[in-house]
């Protein structure tokens, strides 16, 4: 029996490492095409690549912490958010375990609000072709600012003091606010955001002096990014409650 859970945790441990460090790659590469791009074309940075290097470097630490707390914190034991007994005392690496999610949850809210930032910023550049266009563009810049800044103080606020963030795992109501509801409501939110970003370009696309198949293609390239949205929501909390980027 104990060699089977010994299996099943390396196994975890396994995926856990190819699965971060799989994307930390992609991240890795497309900001370097990007800015290779720019240096081949002779075209100056904009906020929008900076934006968009500063996003990749929050996920690469937010990976790195996400893989540190999981595999050599709590390597081998049920974690933190695991545990539902009220008698159930936190131990020392479960203190820095929970204080590690604190800092991944703020590192993940960065990294997803420096790319959307970074991405409207992007379109703003190649396809701002009418002031109606640069409306839409400002008014949901504005939306994921107001989001980012929420975030953090939803995140900030969840405890208080700030202590009962990590000593204990119940989230007792004296101090904590009911975080499901809290999550719940920023996790809808992104949602929404990251389909209105996706879906601003395409009407742009479709008014395009372009066939109908390259119409279809870009536009389906768009659509593309609704499916990782998709995605990205259904796996953001594995079986375990662990924290995913």
């Amino acid at each position: 029996m104990a060699s089977v859970q010994e299996s099943l945790v390396n196994n975890r441990k396994t995926i856990l490492i190819a699965i971060g460090y799989f994307f930390i790659a992609i991240a890795t590469i497309s900001v370097a095409l990007r800015f290779y791009s720019r240096f081949l074309t002779k075209q100056r940075l904009g906020l929008d690549d900076w934006l968009m290097l500063a996003s990749a470097i929050a996920f690469f630490v937010l990976t790195n912490l996400v893989i540190l707390s999981n595999i050599y914190v709590l390597p081998d034991s049920l974690t933190a958010h695991e545990h539902t007994e009220s008698t159930y005392v936190t131990t020392a690496q479960d203190v820095i375990y929970l204080k590690l999610a604190v800092i991944d949850i703020g590192l993940y809210y960065t990294t997803a609000g420096t790319s959307k930032l970074g991405i409207l910023l992007m379109y703003n550049r190649i396809f701002a072709v009418s002031p109606i266009f640069r409306y839409q563009l400002l008014v949901v810049s504005s939306l994921v600012v107001a989001w980012l800044v929420w975030c953090f103080i939803a995140t900030l606020t969840s405890c208080l003091p700030h202590k009962w963030d990590w000593i204990n795992t119940l989230a007792n109501p004296r101090y904590c606010l009911k975080t499901e509801l809290m999550w719940l409501g920023l996790g809808v939110s992104e949602i929404i955001l990251d389909t209105l970003i996706i879906m601003i370009p395409i009407n742009v696309v479709v008014r395009m002096h372009l066939s109908l198949k390259q119409r279809l293609v870009a536009m389906g390239i768009f659509l593309l990014g609704g499916m990782y949205v998709l995605e990205r929501r259904h796996n953001r909390y594995d079986e375990s409650d662990h924290w995913l980027p």
